[in-house]
């Protein structure tokens, strides 16, 4: 209808021309008066004379009987060609039009019927359609129409050309309000009943008063669906619209979360919903009755009803900003068009505007498919959270899995695994799909049998650093097949079971070691008294007397070593001779190359870095042990790489002390037990299996690594990484004073 009114506008005003603002008016209440109580000086009389401006407007539900009375010209200026003049009153609940046409030959009248077609139609039309011959241009007609609703002069005068034109555009707009509609109804319909939200489903209900509304008001029930059916359409009507505000005022409370910030506001617009729900039913009845009672509160009613829910709408806006903001850019087109559809029944002498009015249609569709979007994207923005929310437990619980000891995993009937999570099974090697028996096959006759458990299976893997993990794996049966179980990561029990029998046994050696220390003790006495005398026989420019030297300072650092192992038995106070490792190893150096037989070679290159600051003791026992056991590695006669420098690790500035050969090297197995306490691959007799475990502890009480890389047949290289330190002011006398010296 919109349309149809705006191509009926200026650009085609030849061709179509509202005479509302120009037809004489007079209401007849009681519905009595005939054409000649209105015709002649006494009749004209009668009429309130239009304006020129304003269409005549008489407001809403004046009686069962009353009619309205239009007095006016048919516009000259018509352009119908020749063709006929179509007079229509777009009023689609008026019941009955007579039209009177005075001529010098006598009245002569044309009526139109609510139902009933024309006799020059196949069809009938929602609203009253008259057609005049080209000579009633400039005549004066009087028009009586009868309606329950709105008394209105909504007169158009068109040729036919124009008529068939704006009713053909009228229908299709209607088709498109209701494909739209219907459309809506559907989603809103199959939203609310899956998720079974009161929001959405008032928005169903909403849709369907709206539907239901146009069909009444608009009068395609009785003209189309059943013909003749004007007092059905009128109920649904009138129905339609009670529930249109009841539902809108039910959804503003739910859309802008009115319970949640205002429940006593709340409160109060819920006893109004019931009170609405209550006239709802009450205006079915009375208009089924023929009372207009109801229907003429209906815009005070609806006019409060949006009142209340602009008003909620700004109470919003103080807790709740963007809501009300998207609630008033979805709901303002219905709510600006609803107000001008219902100002005109309430201050019926300011007259109508044909457009404002029938704007309502495509504005409330409008509104309702904005809320649709709006709401697809709230949906989606749910989905999105609550997939967000699913993922974010999933990763919650994967993390606590996998934080945990204890992995998880399952299998179906048929014994593969569905389910694994957790670094137990991975370090297990479960996989989803995989049998479970093929996981325990690796680690022998283990195996699960159909109804029955497992408890603590043991599994043997290696880990990404090359070590070995220990793991335990239960099972339990599940209903309907399968199993259910955990893999546990036992590789620091283990360890620790190790540790405590290490220590055990250390224990025990340390008390033998004691004593063994003692007696070597008193050997060493005349070792070092005898070296020194002896050497004092001989020139200082003797060989010998050099040689000599060189055993006394071996055994005076025997006894060092002694007095330290002492030390670990029984400690005292004292740390003895401290030095930069740098000096250190230029102290030891001589001392060290006496340990080389001259079947093998020491290359060392000790650079001027100086390290952190350790006692000296310490620095022989850790070379010693480590050319020791290159030594042996080469059989005696390969070459022994001796370096120290400083190196850039991870962490800065680093000194990295390394002893390398180019000996037999190892293999992954024995590598992975090197540094073990007591554990050695030297013949029985030859080796305790100490050297690389005191090496170990003496680095690390340094603050060192120790690293140990080594190919069968290319060799070994132990290399120490010391930490970056700085000389305290006694420790830097003690570097100066060897430098010195």
């Amino acid at each position: 209808m919109v349309v149809a009114m705006l191509l009926a506008g200026p650009a085609c005003a030849s061709s179509s021309v509202f005479v509302g603002p120009r037809a004489d008016f007079l209401v007849d209440l009681p519905g009595t008066l005939t054409i000649a109580d209105v015709t002649g000086p006494a009749g004209a009389a009668r009429f309130t004379r239009a304006d020129g401006v304003r269409a005549a407007n008489y407001g809403a539900a004046h009686g069962p009987h009353a009619a309205m009375w239009l007095r006016f010209v048919v516009p000259r200026e018509l352009a119908t060609d020749g063709g006929s003049v179509v007079l229509t009153l777009r009023e689609a609940r008026v019941r009955t039009l007579d039209l009177y046409w005075p001529r010098a030959d006598g009245l002569e009248t044309r009526s139109w019927r609510l139902g009933v077609p024309a006799e020059t139609a196949l069809l009938s039309t929602r609203y009253p359609t008259v057609a005049l011959p080209d000579a009633a241009r400039g005549e004066t007609v009087f028009i009586r129409f009868h309606t329950p609703s709105s008394m209105r002069a909504a007169v158009w005068a068109q040729n036919a050309s124009s008529y068939l034109t704006t009713y053909a555009a009228e229908t299709m707009f209607f088709g498109v309000i209701f494909g739209v509609l219907l459309a809506l109804l559907v989603y809103f319909a199959a939203g609310a009943i899956a998720s079974r939200d009161p929001t959405t489903g008032a928005l169903a209900i909403l849709t369907l008063s709206f539907v239901c509304h146009i069909m009444g008001d608009q009068a395609f029930i009785e003209t189309y669906i059943i013909p003749g059916a004007a007092d059905l359409s009128r109920v649904v009507s009138i129905t339609a619209t009670f529930a249109i505000y009841t539902t809108s005022l039910f959804y503003a409370v739910r859309a802008l979360h009115v319970r949640e910030s205002f429940p006593r506001a709340a409160r109060v617009v819920e006893v109004a919903v019931a009170l609405l729900v209550a006239l709802t039913m009450a205006a079915a009845v009375a208009t089924a009755l023929g009372s207009p009672l109801l229907r003429r509160f209906s815009p005070v009613i609806g006019l409060t009803t949006i009142v209340t829910v602009l008003s909620l709408v700004v109470a919003t806006a103080r807790v709740e900003l963007r809501r009300s903001l998207v609630f008033v850019l979805c709901w303002g087109p219905a709510l600006a068009t609803g107000i001008a559809r219902l100002m005109p029944d309430l201050v019926p002498q300011e007259g109508f505007n044909p457009i404002l009015i029938n704007l309502l249609y495509p504005a409330f569709a409008t509104s309702l498919l904005l809320v649709g979007i709006a709401a697809a994207n709230d949906i989606r923005a749910r989905q999105n959270a609550l997939t967000r929310a699913v993922a974010e437990n999933a990763a919650r619980i994967q993390a606590f899995a996998e934080s945990a000891s204890d992995s998880f995993w399952e299998t179906d009937a048929s014994g593969r695994i569905t389910f694994a999570s957790g670094p137990a099974c991975a370090l297990a090697g479960f996989s989803i799909g995989q049998p479970i028996q093929a996981v325990l096959e690796q680690d022998g006759p283990a195996r699960l049998k159909a109804g029955a458990g497992l408890s603590r299976a043991p599994l043997l893997r290696g880990d990404a650093a090359g070590g070995v993990r220990h793991l335990h794996l239960s099972a339990v049966p599940i209903a309907g097949g399968g199993w259910r179980g955990i893999v546990s990561d036992v590789t620091d029990e283990v360890v620790e079971a190790e540790r405590s029998n290490r220590q055990r046994r250390m224990a025990a050696i340390g008390q033998m070691a004691g004593g063994v220390a003692h007696e070597i003790n008193n050997l060493l006495h005349p070792v070092i008294n005898l070296s020194r005398r002896a050497g004092e026989s001989f020139a200082e420019s003797d060989e010998r007397r050099r040689w000599l030297e060189i055993v006394r300072a071996s055994g005076l650092r025997a006894a060092e070593i002694v007095s330290a192992l002492l030390a670990s038995v029984r400690p005292v106070p004292g740390e003895g001779e401290r030095a930069p490792v740098g000096t250190a190893l230029a102290v030891i150096i001589d001392e060290v190359r006496a340990l080389v037989p001259a079947s093998a070679t020491l290359d060392a290159r000790i650079g001027t870095d100086q390290g952190p600051v350790v006692p000296v003791t310490e620095v022989f026992q850790v070379v010693a042990n480590l050319v020791t056991n290159a030594v042996h590695a080469t059989s005696g006669g390969g070459v022994v790489r001796l370096t120290y420098a400083a190196a850039e690790g991870p962490s800065g500035r680093t000194f990295e002390l390394a002893v390398a050969d180019d000996g037999v090297g190892m293999d992954e197995a024995v590598l992975s037990r090197a540094s073990e306490p007591f554990f050695t691959t030297k013949p029985l007799g030859e080796g305790t299996g100490l050297g690389l475990s005191i090496v170990h502890g003496l680095a690390s009480s340094w603050g060192g690594e120790l690293k140990i890389a080594s190919v069968p047949g290319k060799g070994t290289c132990v290399t120490i990484m010391l930490p970056r330190a700085e000389p305290t002011a006694r420790e830097g006398e003690a570097r100066d004073e060897h430098t010195r010296g």
